[in-house]
């Protein structure tokens, strides 16, 4: 196989290893166990088989990362909040890396620091910080007889702080992780709480103008790729083969139905 085949071979077995990063990392963020094990299992299989592709000499370090996260996870079955908060912070860590290493190698534009330099200009740092504290007020505020409920919080506070604002990929994927927690787990306390409704409601708002704080950086981001190179930005991020909840151009997040 010569180099240029060789090439594109990997390109194509990278699609596939980033559909199995982005189904995990949502599947994670749900409240059934099994699932998150088969996940990760799928993950594991894909990343063990695009290594069959490289010499050990050749595996980039977020590979190398993403591979030893996941068989420590998989070895302790999620039953270790260490094990948990590892593989969350290797995928979002590492993900974008992988997302980013296919068209990196035929460009020198670095995306990432790009959107990170938008970013600082942004008003996205603020929007997370208020959606730390929304979620804090959950627990501060009220009785939770759940300790499911209440460490799923935790967890989720936990890995915004450690993982906001390291990549465009992580900041999209810690606003899905919310959407989907709150939607099959906080939602079920509504009877429960009776002023919980108010403070998912400025979630909802806070998302909406998380989400449009960050198109505004990814549409900068775009428009100086755009006069350097002639990457089109939007194929480069849906390489996953998954859809990842976007509300977009406007769109309100509805939390509550």
């Amino acid at each position: 196989m010569n180099q240029k085949h060789y090439i594109s071979f990997l390109n194509q077995e990278q699609q596939k290893l980033n559909a199995a990063i982005t189904k995990c990392v949502m599947i994670l963020a749900g409240e059934e166990y099994e699932p998150k094990i088969g996940a990760l299992e799928t993950l594991y299989k894909e990343l063990c088989l695009f290594e069959e592709h490289l010499s050990k000499d050749d595996y980039p370090e977020w590979l190398i990362g993403l591979s030893e996260s996941t068989k420590f996870a998989i070895k302790t079955k999620l039953k270790d909040n260490v094990a948990f908060q590892n593989i969350i912070n290797a995928l979002l860590n590492n993900a974008y890396k992988s997302f980013e290493y296919v068209w990196k190698y035929d460009n020198e534009i670095d995306f990432e620091t790009i959107y990170l330099k938008y970013r600082a200009e942004s008003k996205i740092e603020k929007y997370f910080n208020m959606l730390i504290d929304q979620l804090e007020r959950i627990i501060t505020e009220n009785t939770i007889s759940s300790d499911m409920v209440q460490n799923g919080i935790e967890k989720i506070v936990n890995v915004i702080k450690q993982n906001k604002g390291k990549s465009l990929y992580s900041d999209k994927s810690l606003i899905t992780w919310v959407i989907i927690f709150i939607k099959n787990v906080i939602i079920n306390l509504l009877k429960e709480i009776p002023g919980l409704k108010v403070i998912i409601q400025s979630i909802e708002d806070t998302l909406t103008n998380l989400n449009s704080e960050i198109s505004i950086a990814i549409e900068k981001t775009s428009t100086e790729i755009a006069s350097k190179t002639s990457i089109n930005v939007g194929i480069l991020y849906n390489r996953s083969g998954e859809s990842i909840p976007n509300y977009e151009n406007g769109e309100h997040v509805k939390l509550i139905g």
